[in-house]
């Protein structure tokens, strides 16, 4: 992982914070098939609200278990599966913003923050496996 190098306990906590991170966006997906978002539905639909949800529960699922496993490969790959549902519900409910009511506003503004921090981990193991790559020719 990215932060292997540092000193100890800095590696264990961060990874800690991250599955707990990924467990909370698990229940995002959970919370979406279960509880589902009427305004949410009512504009993506019922078919592309479950995509939706769908792409960031198994994401989660996946980013987890290549924390807890210390697979950095399995979590870059499901940051671009939470990233792609985080995209269509940020997208909506800044839709929902403009197009019915500003107390959407801090929702909104939360979620692009969650968007933006999935898609800094994102970019961080990209740079790791370049790192690798770099220093191991031989592996490619």
């Amino acid at each position: 992982m990215p932060f292997r190098d540092l000193p100890a306990p800095y590696p264990g906590r961060l990874r800690t914070i991250l599955a707990l991170c990924w467990a909370w966006l698990m229940s995002a997906g959970v919370g979406a098939f279960l509880f589902t978002p009427r305004t949410i539905e009512g504009t993506l639909g019922t078919t592309l609200t479950y995509a939706v949800a769908s792409l960031v529960f198994a994401g989660s699922v996946a980013a987890f278990l290549g924390v807890v496993t210390n697979r950095y490969r399995i979590e870059w790959v499901a940051t671009w599966a939470v990233g792609s549902g985080l995209v269509a519900y940020v997208a909506t409910v800044w839709w929902l913003v403009g197009a019915e009511t500003l107390s959407r506003w801090t929702q909104a503004s939360a979620v692009s923050a969650l968007l933006f921090f999935v898609m800094f981990r994102a970019e961080e193991l990209a740079a790791h496996a370049e790192r690798l790559r770099a220093t191991h020719p031989e592996v490619g």
